[in-house]
């Protein structure tokens, strides 16, 4: 099998953002959930329209497809659904497909990069990697990206990298070197993990925290610089600076709500709403520019940049939500949902990505188009085609005329075109 270096860097980024655009527990449940309901589907027929109780474990949840592959979920069942309509799939919850890609995607490049050819253990097969003049660079850059990867997805990461974090500013707020030196420690430690975000070298909840522990200081410090009380800026600011930094609590999710809720208790809950709101729109500004990408390379590493800011606002939402200290408002609870809904579409179509890097998918969609339009006409093609593009964001609109070509008969890795 004749493998293109330009080949491996894609997959390469294709599974590492899959596994970090939320996290790497969140992906091996994905690709667990969806193989269970392909199974069951087989089995049973297909389950667009029906309620399904889905299973990880002790952890049980409701799952809608709409006819249209648009998703609903609830913890609880309909009130009106009746036992019999209801089907159940069964997950394991202690599947890692996601993270085993990972490991044989990780070997293979350790493999190749003691040889341009290697041959794969159980398959016999051989695996030749060509393409560039300089693959021995490529290898070894491939090499350290997968490396900090891995470090993303590790369990007791986070907690290292917040204490990490936390150690820094306490150290500069001990030092005396006062507030501007403070806040400048921590645009440079939050900065220092947003960069590792944008290499998939940090996931949703670490880098989301970060992101929130820096706005938060900065919009409660020019709220009272507004109301002119610098004196009272600055000690806001320093508060809630040490109050992160404390170190007694470094899970990231913990400490968003726990920062949103001190927020709430001090009148200040207006500030996080205000940054929650802000991180949606962001968020779904970045998912119109991957639709409306020229290539898929770019169509992917925007959607993957909506990722962080939707999964914050929703961790926001969230926690006024469910801050016993208020009530929360009818359009926090509809946010909350929105950013759900728009990061989960984003999470499903890294696992059309990962799922598609030989094509499969890909036929499967043409098929799907080429089927509208032969039992539906114009309309229905035109149906499928926004349910693929706008719906799922499994591709950008200029993959319009990809999805209208005839499928194509399977191939090999090596032989996919990599706009696929």
């Amino acid at each position: 099998m004749i493998l293109t270096a330009e080949r491996l860097v894609h997959d390469a980024l294709t599974l590492g953002r899959f596994l970090t655009v939320v996290s790497g527990k969140a992906a091996d449940e994905t690709m667990a959930t969806t193989a269970a309901f392909r199974e069951r589907e087989a089995a049973s027929g297909p389950l667009a329209g029906r309620w399904c109780c889905c299973r990880w474990g002790p952890r049980v949840g409701y799952l809608f497809i709409s006819e249209h592959g648009a998703g609903r979920y609830r913890r609880e069942p309909p009130p009106d659904l009746d036992p019999a309509a209801l089907v159940t799939v069964t997950v394991d919850p202690e599947a890692r497909p996601a993270t085993e890609l990972l490991a044989e995607l990780t070997e293979l490049v350790d493999l190749l990069s003691s040889g341009s050819r290697v041959k794969i253990e159980g398959s016999g097969e051989t695996v030749e990697l060509a393409g560039s003049r300089d693959v021995g660079r490529i290898v070894e850059n491939l090499k350290l990206y997968l490396a900090g990867v891995w470090g993303a997805i590790s369990p007791g990461y986070n907690e290292r990298v917040v204490r990490a974090g936390g150690l820094r500013l306490r150290e500069t707020l001990l030092s005396g070197e006062g507030r501007a030196a403070c806040r400048d420690e921590l645009l440079r430690v939050a900065g220092e993990v947003l960069h590792l975000r944008a290499v998939q070298a940090a996931d949703a909840p670490l880098a989301g925290w970060f992101l929130v522990w820096r706005d938060v200081c900065r919009a409660v410090e020019e709220r009272f610089a507004a109301r002119h009380d610098r004196s009272r800026a600055a000690l806001e600011m320093v508060r809630y600076l040490g109050f992160g930094a404390a170190g007694a609590i470094v899970d990231p999710d913990v400490l968003t709500a726990m920062t949103v809720h001190k927020l709430s208790r001090e009148g200040l809950a207006g500030i996080a709403a205000e940054l929650a709101d802000g991180y949606l729109r962001m968020g779904e500004r970045y998912i119109c520019k991957a639709l409306e990408a020229d290539s898929i390379e770019v169509f992917g590493g925007t959607l993957y940049a909506s990722a962080l800011f939707l999964y914050t606002a929703l961790q926001i939402f969230r926690a006024l939500c469910e801050d016993p200290a208020r009530t929360p408002s009818d359009y926090e609870a509809r946010a909350a949902n929105v950013a759900e809904e728009k990061l989960v579409r984003v999470a499903m179509s890294f696992e059309n990505a990962v799922a598609n890097r030989t094509g499969a998918r890909l036929r499967d969609h043409r098929l799907r188009v080429r089927e509208a339009r032969r039992s539906g006409g114009a309309e229905a093609e035109e149906q499928a085609l926004f349910e693929l593009i706008d719906m799922k964001y499994y591709y950008p609109r200029c993959f319009r005329e990809r999805l209208l070509e005839a499928p194509q008969a399977p191939g090999g890795l090596g032989s996919v075109d990599r706009r696929q």
